[in-house]
C-alpha cells in the first residue's frame, strides 16, 4: 500500500511520467482504487479512457506516452474538480438505476442499455436517486414478505 505523502506527491507532482514508479501488474483502475482513497473504480476507467488506453491495460505494460496521458488525464481531472466543474449524472442500466457520477461518465456509451440522466440541480439528482432507490428497496421489501406469507400459508394448509 502506498503512503499518503507518495499519494500527495504523485498528485501534487508536475514532472511527466510520475505514476512510472508504480508498476503493479494490475490495471490502472485496480491499481488507484486501492493507492488512491475517493476514486472510485468507475472514475479510474473513466481516467483510463480519458488517457486513450485499454481499461484493462496493465500498470506494467505501460509505455512513456501511456504514462504521459494518464499523469495528462489526471491533472484534466484534479483542474475540473478544483474549479468546481461538475455535471451530476444518475447512471441506468435498462430503467433501473445502477450508479450515480457527478462527472460525466463516458464508459457506456455505445451500449443501448445504458444511458444516464444529467442534472443541474444537486439537490434534485440525489432526490431523484435515493428516492428511486427507497422506492426499489420498499417494494422488494414487500415482495419478500408476501413470499413468506405465501410459503407460510401453503405450509399450513398441507
Amino acid at each position: 500500500m502506498l503512503s499518503s505523502g507518495k499519494i500527495t506527491g504523485l498528485l501534487g507532482r508536475q514532472k511527466k511520467n510520475s505514476l512510472r514508479e508504480f508498476r503493479t501488474g494490475k490495471p490502472f483502475q485496480k491499481f488507484s482504487s486501492a493507492a488512491f482513497s475517493g476514486l472510485s473504480p468507475m472514475q479510474a476507467r473513466e481516467i483510463t479512457l480519458d488517457a486513450g488506453l485499454p481499461i484493462d491495460k496493465d500498470m506494467d505494460s505501460l509505455s512513456a506516452s501511456d504514462f504521459e496521458s494518464l499523469s495528462d488525464a489526471i491533472r484534466r481531472l484534479r483542474l475540473r474538480i478544483s474549479e468546481g466543474d461538475f455535471s451530476p449524472q444518475i447512471l441506468y442500466e435498462n430503467e433501473k438505476a445502477f450508479d450515480f457520477s457527478a462527472l460525466p461518465v463516458q464508459q457506456y456509451k455505445g451500449n443501448p442499455a445504458f444511458h444516464a440522466e444529467d442534472f443541474r440541480s444537486p439537490p434534485n439528482f440525489f432526490s431523484q436517486y435515493y428516492g428511486g432507490k427507497e422506492k426499489e428497496d420498499r417494494v422488494r421489501q414487500k415482495s419478500t414478505d408476501l413470499k413468506k406469507a405465501v410459503h407460510y400459508s401453503f405450509g399450513a394448509c398441507q
